[in-house]
């Protein structure tokens, strides 16, 4: 995160059928960020803002989910998902 870009997305195809993952977001700075996930057709599957770490379990439905980390400061951070394919 920068002062000009207070966003990151990150796209994660999934294949066939319903998955389980979960996303664990981790930074070293005080004021938290948020991750946000967005299924394929734009609905939210999960949303977290917390201290670091912060871990979301999701249902992952077939095609490309966005990622999206936003926060108010500048910030580096960790995310990352893992998920067991149907």
């Amino acid at each position: 995160m920068t002062g000009k870009n207070s966003s990151r997305s990150f796209s994660l195809g999934a294949g066939a059928g319903m998955a389980m993952a979960t996303a664990t977001l981790s930074y070293s700075k005080s004021t938290p960020l948020t991750l946000v996930v967005y299924g394929p057709d734009g609905s939210i599957l999960a949303t977290q803002t917390g201290a670091s770490p912060s871990t979301v379990t999701m249902a992952l439905p077939p095609g490309i989910a966005q990622f999206v980390v936003s926060g108010t400061a500048q910030s580096s951070f960790t995310l990352t998902v893992t998920y067991i394919a149907p």
